[in-house]
């Protein structure tokens, strides 16, 4: 049988990335879309940097 304290641990970790998704999607749908668009440029800079290693 599993350990005693392993569902609880597995249940508390579920629920934490629960709710950081939940509040990543929050804070994603206040942003501006000029933040947004400085976070594309900024990834589409860090995808061509890594194109060139």
């Amino acid at each position: 049988m599993g350990k005693p304290g392993r569902p609880r641990r597995e249940l508390s970790s579920f629920a934490y990335l629960a709710v950081r998704r939940v509040l990543s999607l929050v804070l994603l749908a206040l942003r501006t879309s000029g933040s947004k668009e400085s976070e594309i440029l900024v990834l589409r800079h860090e995808l061509e940097i890594l194109g060139r290693n």
